[in-house]
């Protein structure tokens, strides 16, 4: 995931998350599926677009 975009990890070079995860995400604006970890990699992909 890059920049909220989907794409391949070899590609990115960044964080990696499921793809059921995403899709429910992006469907559910709700962010509760994921876990600490993931929510930090989150977050720091938000950090970078500021």
């Amino acid at each position: 995931l890059r920049a909220f975009l989907p794409s391949h990890s070899q590609c990115a070079l960044g964080f990696e998350f499921e793809e059921k995860k995403i899709k429910q995400f992006y469907s559910s604006k709700n962010c509760a599926i994921f876990d600490d970890e993931e929510i930090e990699n989150l977050y720091h992909l938000i950090k970078e677009g500021l």
